[in-house]
């Protein structure tokens, strides 16, 4: 009888631990994604009279992100990339992510190795293949 009790008192001991790291996990908060965006700007060539305009948009949280480039209409080329410098200790890239004929893209997401980190989004377009090269870059830092 004593063993029964030693025994249900374990079983009813790692009930309650397996109960209680359930509800701490559960607890945890999830960061939302922020986004800011910058205007880009001619970076080679004549600036054009045409009504062409891109920006780069930076979405981000402290643990990941990814940036977004946008041109104002289709486009001969639209690119993307995101880097993450991890407090100085490393710089992890997203690589760049290049579309043909179209609007926008999106690099992949990369993710922070340390909480003190910063983001930083670019991107490129050209409304033409001989056309001006527009550009613009934005970065956010966590701490």
């Amino acid at each position: 009888m004593q063993k029964l009790k030693k025994l249900l008192a374990m079983v009813i001991a790692g009930v309650m631990v397996v109960a209680m790291t359930t509800i701490a996990a559960s607890a945890q908060s999830v960061e939302p994604m922020q986004s800011i965006s910058a205007r880009a700007v001619p970076v080679r060539g004549i600036s054009p009279l045409s009504d062409y305009s891109a920006t780069t948009t930076l979405t981000s949280s402290s643990s990941s992100g990814y940036a977004t480039s946008t041109a104002s209409k289709n486009a001969y080329m639209v690119k993307a990339k995101c880097d993450v410098n991890n407090n100085g200790q490393s710089v992890l890239t997203s690589g760049w992510t290049t579309q043909n004929n179209t609007s926008k893209a999106t690099s992949g997401t990369v993710k922070a190795t340390t909480k003190v980190c910063t983001y930083t989004a670019y991107g490129e377009s050209q409304e033409t293949a001989t056309s001006v090269l527009y550009g613009s870059e934005i970065s956010k830092s966590y701490s």
